[in-house]
């Protein structure tokens, strides 16, 4: 008789895992193709091709994977119109051995769909406490300013990405400059960022404007997902008016006339037209 032959095998019962990556690492928005990359634990046979699925807020089928090699695979998601979290499963790619995959990836299984512009609130400027208007200039249009420290709102999401950012310009209708960041000298609009998301502000203290002179500022809420609200305001900036203060009014005894006392103080110009109103049969 022959000896005996001895022959050793291992039995892979192990299904294969799978991480996934994105190409665009945020909420996606309709028209955005974001390239999702399977990276599997181990080898897969050619046969059958890895397959993805999506369900939730959009829908696709079970498709073909692109393979790149044996243990990555690729494929293209043009995100659709909906709202809320997608989830991402796979299926029918197997190992050598022929391990189905397991259905769910252990990273990068969800994404969010945001495709509802965030809302943006702008303060009237004549409203801001820190800001100038008289009564005529806050009735005109555009509101008439002769002091601008901020501009200041608020904005929200409610698509489930979250507001990112707020961004702001700021041109001199006049010139047709954009403010660069020292003058208005842009012929290009340059956003900068405002402080804060929820309630932003602008500080304006520092812009070289001038007199007489109208300004366009365009404000943007920004979501995660970069769908984009965008809202407008519009001043002009106006000399700032005089400032009367210590006022006394005093009578000659004889004569009956009245003096009225006051000072006057106009921080832009050393010439001011002064008038008095009063009333007969009234005390002053």
């Amino acid at each position: 008789s022959s000896d005996p032959t001895n022959i050793e095998f291992e039995i892979d019962t192990v299904a294969p895992s799978v991480e996934l990556s994105h190409s665009l690492n945020r909420p996606l928005k309709n028209g955005d193709v974001d390239v999702i990359t399977a990276t599997i634990n181990e080898p897969l046979a050619d046969s059958p091709v890895l397959q993805i699925a999506i369900i939730g807020a959009d829908t696709v089928p079970l498709s073909d994977m692109t393979k790149v090699d044996s243990t990555h695979y690729t494929y293209s998601y043009n995100a659709g119109t909906g709202n809320g979290e997608v989830s991402i499963s796979l299926g029918a790619g197997t190992d050598v051995p022929g391990n189905l995959v397991i259905a769910t990836p252990t990273v990068g299984a969800s994404m969010i769909l945001d495709n509802v512009l965030p809302s943006l609130t702008v303060n009237n400027i004549c409203d801001i406490p820190s800001n100038g208007c008289t009564t005529l200039g806050r009735n005109e249009n555009p509101q008439q300013v002769y002091m601008v420290k901020s501009l200041t709102g608020s904005s929200s999401d409610v698509g489930g990405s979250g507001v990112g950012s707020i961004k702001y310009s700021i041109k001199d209708s006049v010139t047709n400059k954009w403010y660069d960041g020292t003058f208005f000298n842009s012929s290009e609009e340059i956003m900068w960022s405002a402080t804060g998301i929820t309630d932003w502000s602008i500080d304006t203290s520092d812009l070289p404007l001038v007199l007489n002179n109208t300004y366009l500022v365009k404000i943007q809420s920004i979501d995660l997902a970069l769908n984009t609200q965008t809202e407008t305001l519009t001043f002009k900036f106006t000399n700032a008016p005089p400032v009367v203060s210590n006022i006394s009014v005093s009578q000659a005894e004889e004569s009956g006339i009245v003096t009225v006392h006051y000072d006057v103080t106009d921080i832009e110009s050393s010439n001011t037209t002064n008038s008095l109103f009063f009333s007969i049969d009234t005390t002053l």
